[in-house]
């Protein structure tokens, strides 16, 4: 009699705790959708987004048409970020350091070998403008310096001497008419390639020979010097080419990626190794 009333109200026990067990259930059940609601209304969703392309907004749920990946929402109350966060941990591991950004120009520097060279502006180029035999130099070799007004050589010319004579015969003539033409003689006399000094001296000694001595117009250094006594020279042959010393070029080999930060103007320092 003990063990069939043991065994009912062993069965009374389990049917009370089915029932307990299935009364907290539907109760969880019919919580939920109010604690959802009640979720979803303290947050609302603004849109949704892609965050590898967060600038398209969509107004559903959804697998993203960009990337592999579900669209995240945007909160309502959600604080936008204007930068990036490090934790506290990473940045004490990494011992990084805040500074204030200032607002400034960056200075550019440019360096490039250079070589310095003569000023193409400033050269002298002698030659003749008929055919002359070179009789003398004064100088015998290049990249020797000379001063204005000093002789550098002397030619001789056929056309010079009957053009120098020419043009004292008409100035000494008695005839009105021929004194007339020796302004034109010696107009041809420069159009030679005369120097007014050589026919100044032509018209004081009265000389018909057809020598001239060429005189260096600047001072520099002869930095050409192709012809040697004796050698004829070629209308237009060059007999000497003078560079001035008083100021230089300086070529510099700039990278065509540099050329951006070069202006005229700029200041240049420069460092010459043969100096120190």
């Amino acid at each position: 009699m003990n063990t069939r009333n043991l065994g009912i109200a062993a069965v009374v026990v389990a049917m009370a705790l089915t029932l307990t067990a299935w009364l907290a259930y539907r109760a969880g059940q019919r919580s939920d959708p109010a604690t959802e609601s009640t979720a979803k209304a303290e947050r609302d969703v603004l849109y949704w987004f892609d965050p590898m392309v967060p600038d398209k907004r969509f107004d559903k749920p959804g697998k993203s048409p960009f990337m592999d990946m579900q669209l995240v929402p945007r909160y309502a109350d959600a604080v936008p970020t204007s930068g990036v966060k490090v934790a506290a941990a990473a940045v004490q591991s990494l011992g990084l350091r805040s500074q204030v950004i200032v607002p400034s120009q960056l200075a550019g520097q440019v360096t490039a070998s250079a070589a310095i060279t003569w000023d193409l502006r400033r050269e002298a180029r002698l030659d003749t403008a008929v055919d002359a035999q070179v009789v003398r130099l004064w100088i015998k070799a290049p990249y020797e310096s000379i001063v204005a007004g000093a002789p550098l050589a002397a030619l001789e010319a056929p056309a010079w001497a009957s053009a120098i004579a020419e043009y004292l015969a008409l100035r000494d003539a008695d005839s009105a008419e021929a004194r007339a033409l020796a302004g034109d003689a010696r107009r041809r006399l420069q159009r030679l390639g005369l120097a007014e000094a050589d026919i100044r001296a032509a018209e004081r000694g009265g000389q018909r020979t057809a020598q001239v001595i060429v005189h260096a117009p600047i001072s520099g250094v002869i930095t050409e010097l192709p012809v040697r006594e004796g050698q004829w020279l070629r209308p237009g042959e060059l007999l000497a080419r003078i560079n001035p010393l008083a100021s230089v070029w300086l070529e510099a080999a700039l990278p065509q990626a540099q050329a951006a930060q070069v202006a005229a103007g700029g200041n240049v320092s420069i460092a010459i190794d043969a100096l120190g």
